[in-house]
């Protein structure tokens, strides 16, 4: 678990906005990549920070993480939420311009 942080990051950062900005490759109009980034990259900028501050939270220990987990608070819970909804915005964007 302590994991998740760093992959959602990866594939976020490395994965998602390349990988939308290279739709003009499929026919995908670039001023509708352009307006999906613009519209998406905030979000995976704040995602970013906070899959930071998961991280450097549960580098030492996880126990606390766990806690929150059996409480209902657990950041790791919501960076995973906050990453699978931009997943589904991207499905979706890819969906609505036949490239999926």
């Amino acid at each position: 678990m302590k994991d998740v942080p760093k992959i959602i990051a990866r594939e976020l950062g490395f994965n998602l906005i390349p990988a939308a900005a290279a739709l003009s490759l499929e026919g995908v109009p670039v001023n509708a990549i352009d307006g999906f980034i613009y519209s998406i990259k905030p979000q995976v900028d704040r995602l970013l920070v906070d899959c930071d501050a998961v991280q450097t939270a549960t580098a030492c220990s996880i126990e606390q993480e766990y806690a929150a987990m059996k409480m209902g608070n657990s950041s790791l819970a919501r960076i995973s939420a906050d990453a699978l909804r931009m997943a589904e915005q991207a499905k979706a964007f890819c969906a609505n311009h036949g490239v999926l």
